[in-house]
């Protein structure tokens, strides 16, 4: 099912004109050899397009050779070694040949006659004199030919192209019936390794048969789940398009990139990368966006950033076109599938419309509205760092979002312990919490559940809720007697009062009581008695974790209420 997805989508973007044709690939080619028709070398040209040379220039070349043992050079493009052969001549040997071997199907001389006159020519005492020698030494990147006067490479050339593509087939492989097609085609012996993020430098398989305990009934390698040769160009080409360094459709969630497609094109695929996870630089274009346009008001570009849906993608929720989104992590020379979720455009909009629903809470500032994916993960996380975060959490957490389900339970549990051990009830962490709990309570999980609004809502009884409340006002005293005080209850006691009320309230009572009697205010005992009335004395021994939760975020939106009323102009 998901090889022939993407094989499908090989099929849409080829259509398209915006993927590469069967037998070639794209690529980043940091360095050109320049020569003229005679094959004379006239210079180096670099493509890498910063100082940093974290980017070169793409092009669409004949497809890598798969390289295990032995010497085996791509066509007319490969490593400084395979070109100049200086450790190894058999390496130049090879990559001439291929050559020669394209040159032999053309019947007039070609622009390959240009690049075997340049090695027959080559001298290497003239190519060390270039400005770049010493870097394209040093770096040993990938390097291809181009001609004098023209601004293609040569791989680029039509006739090339035409000629590469139509000696593709390969008549001496196992035939087979295709596990992704059902028809009768030359089968892959050895899958095509991909580049993942975290993977080996040389990449890794999604489908290998390397070992013998993994190979039965006599068959080796490919033949244990017969693939195409064309199968596996088509899926591995989809793949490296949508996680390409400028693709929209992917995200990276720890060391699980998730990659997305429609089945036709959709404003969806250009747009999910966004939902869940925007980066920085894109906030703060979207943020300024909005602002500048004047019908808008600060509110309204709230709404847009807690909830997209409720704006320009609205139209999304009712499109029934297919969409699918896959999970793939790296695993030593192998790549792991962590998710796969095939639904529609429609179904993933509206889950995600609800995710943003139950992330939905009262916020000071707009800037720090918008939740991704990433801050998350890393309100869950030692010191915030995404290198800290479970490997597993972010996969399920992924399927929650966009299947609609429960979150996971360990999101619960994880977002306690941050929160406990740093004292940090954040916008983020609370948000999460009160979206786990509304879902939990959907789902009907807990009896007699009264949903968590977006800020404090004063006829929830639970109790949970309610000592959280009270908790922030004691903090609340505490800090208006001791003004600029280093440490509050929260620093002390937060974590056993959301976990052992019972034995923790007491003390916490006392201590309110000589801050009460300090302030010379009743303005905050009277808060607390209306908070304590619907509890008539109850105060458990243990709080469960989604009772912890709900203690959170009636701490939170307490106190956010008391600041609130501060800069309404009354004295809090």
């Amino acid at each position: 099912m998901i090889l022939q997805e993407l094989v499908k989508y090989y099929e849409r973007k080829l259509e398209e004109g915006e993927i590469a044709r069967e037998g070639f690939e794209t690529k980043e080619i940091p360095y050109l050899i320049e020569i003229d028709d005679e094959g004379n070398f006239i210079r180096f040209i670099s493509t890498w397009q910063d100082e940093k040379k974290k980017r070169a220039s793409s092009y669409t070349i004949p497809k890598a050779v798969i390289r295990s043992s032995g010497i085996n050079a791509n066509l007319l493009w490969d490593n400084f070694e395979y070109i100049f052969g200086l450790e190894k001549k058999e390496k130049q040997k090879d990559f001439i040949r291929k050559i020669q071997d394209l040159g032999s199907k053309f019947e007039e001389p070609s622009s390959l006659t240009s690049i075997l006159n340049f090695f027959s020519k080559l001298k290497m005492s003239e190519l060390k004199k270039d400005p770049l020698w010493n870097e394209i030494e040093e770096e040993k990147h990938y390097l291809t030919f181009k001609l004098q006067g023209q601004n293609e490479i040569i791989c680029s050339n039509q006739k090339i192209i035409q000629t590469i593509a139509q000696n593709v087939s390969d008549d001496e492989a196992e035939k087979g019936i295709c596990l992704v097609s059902g028809k009768m085609s030359p089968i892959e012996r050895l899958h095509s390794k991909l580049g993942l993020t975290g993977a080996n430098t040389s990449g890794a398989n999604l489908v290998s048969f390397n070992l013998d305990a993994f190979e039965s009934y006599g068959k080796k390698q490919g033949s244990n789940a017969p693939t195409s040769k064309y199968a596996n160009f088509a899926y591995g080409t989809s793949i490296s398009s949508l996680t390409s360094k400028d693709s929209r459709q992917k995200i990276l969630i720890g060391n699980t990139t998730m990659m997305f497609w429609s089945e036709t094109k959709n404003e969806l695929e250009d747009e999910l990368s966004f939902l869940l996870k925007p980066s920085d630089e894109d906030q703060k274009k979207d943020i300024k966006r909005e602002q500048e346009q004047e019908s808008r008001n600060n509110q309204t570009i709230k709404e847009h950033f807690v909830s997209p849906f409720t704006g320009k993608l609205q139209h999304l929720l009712n499109d029934r076109t297919k969409f699918f989104i896959l999970g793939l992590a790296p695993n030593a020379a192998r790549i792991s599938v962590r998710f796969w979720y095939p639904s529609t455009v429609g179904e993933i909009s509206k889950n995600i419309n609800q995710h943003f629903t139950d992330l939905k809470l009262e916020i000071p500032n707009v800037e720090f509205g918008f939740i991704g994916l990433n801050r998350i993960l890393s309100s869950t996380a030692i010191q915030g760092k995404m290198e800290n975060v479970n490997p597993s959490l972010s996969g399920k957490l992924v399927t929650s979002i966009i299947s609609g389900s429960e979150y996971p339970r360990t999101l619960l549990s994880s977002i306690l312990i941050r929160l406990k051990a740093e004292k940090e009830i954040s916008f983020v962490r609370v948000s999460v919490l009160k979206a786990i709990l509304n879902r939990k309570g959907r789902f009907e999980k807990f009896k007699n559940y009264k949903e968590l609004t977006i800020s404090m809502d004063e006829e929830n009884t639970n109790v949970a809720y309610r000592l959280g409340r009270l908790f922030a006002v004691m903090e609340r005293l505490q800090e208006r007697v001791n003004p600029g005080i280093n440490a509050t209850i929260r620093d002390r006691y937060f974590s056993s009062a959301s976990s052992r009320p019972a034995t923790v309230f007491p003390v916490l009572f006392n201590l309110s009581m000589h801050h009460a009697s300090k302030s010379g205010s009743i303005w905050f005992e009277k808060l607390k008695g209306e908070i304590l009335a619907p509890l008539s004395g109850r105060i458990p021994n243990t709080f469960s974790l989604e009772e912890q939760g709900l203690f959170a975020v009636g701490y939170y939106h307490q106190r956010n209420a008391l600041f609130k009323k501060k800069e309404e102009g009354e004295l809090v």
